[in-house]
Formats: structure tokens, sequence, C-alpha cells
């Protein structure tokens, strides 16, 4: 339960805080977005076309799939008309990463929390999962390939992990003209 400081709605959004995770929009076009920007056809997702303050950072609309753990997320909200994130107490959704961070801070041993963290976490996520990084520059709405290698590092584990699979031809060297290298 969140301390009497918290904003009116603080429940929701702590559960908004953990949807970037789950659905890697920016904390600015997640305050924006609306019911109808919920899509089920041809799959479940989001169309993120805007930002609290007006188009998206790269100013593109781009679709971003609704995994597993977002659809929950939006599965405890009450449907409404307008924005997903409104109602009594929505004009301070800002003040809602301030919170978080506070909250994260005093309440566990991270250090340092951002919400803006919880998108590359959601990056590193994906690539450990073994999914490209060409649809993870997509979903986030990178500009570049280069930007996106940025947000998707892998952990230690995860290298090491991939580092014992045994390689598809049986051997890292290979063979040129019928030698082992």
């Amino acid at each position: 339960m969140p301390p009497r400081s918290a904003p009116p709605r603080a429940i929701e959004w702590i559960t908004l805080g953990c949807a970037p995770l789950a659905c890697p929009t920016r904390w600015s076009e997640l305050r924006s977005l609306r019911w109808s920007d919920v899509r089920d056809l041809p799959y479940p997702h989001l169309v993120i076309s805007r930002s609290h303050d007006g188009p998206t950072k790269s100013r593109r609309v781009r679709e971003v799939p609704l995994i597993a753990e977002a659809q929950a997320v939006l599965a405890t909200l009450t449907r409404r008309s307008g924005l997903i994130f409104s109602g009594r107490g929505s004009e301070r959704l800002g003040e809602c990463a301030s919170f978080l961070r506070r909250y994260v801070a005093k309440n566990t041993s991270v250090k340092g929390f951002h919400v803006h963290r919880l998108r590359h976490t959601f990056a590193c996520r994906w690539l450990e999962s073994g999914r490209s990084l060409g649809a993870l520059q997509t979903i986030l709405g990178h500009s570049t390939i280069r930007l996106t290698e940025r947000y998707g590092r892998l952990s230690s584990a995860a290298v090491a992990s991939e580092a014992r699979k045994p390689s598809k031809a049986g051997t890292l060297t290979g063979t040129v003209e019928g030698s082992r290298l």
C-alpha cells in the first residue's frame, strides 16, 4: 500500500509504472494513451501516435505489440472514453514518475531508479529471449539500429548461456577447402 503522500490514484499509477516493462512505450506516450489506441486485430497492440505534449519523439506513428503482461495490466483498468489513465487526479500523472522514483528509492535496494530504465530492461529481456534487434527497433520507435543496440545490452549470464550452446555446424571454426581452421 502506498504511503499517504501518494497521489490520489497511486495504486493505478503504480500499475501504470509497471506497464512500460511489459509494453515498451515512453512515459510521455503512456500518459497520452487513449482506449481507442488499444487494438485487438489483427493482433493485440497499441497505436502510438502522440505523447503528452504533442507528437511522439520520432514524430512517427508506430504499433507496439501487447505482450501478455501488458494485456493483464490493461485488463485491471476500467474502460472509459478518452485517456486510459484519467479521472480525479489525472492532471498529476506527471508527478507519478517522481513518486515512483521516490517510492522505489525508499522501499527497495535499487539505486538511481528512473521510469525510463524500464524501457532498457524491456529491451534487454527482449534480446535475451532470442528475439530480433530489428523488431525491437521498430517496437521502441528508434530511428537507428545503433540506438537500439545501446538499449539492449545482454547480461553476463545471457552471454555465458549463448557461449555454452553448440554451434549449428558443430564447430565454431568451420572449414576452408576441406581443412580445419
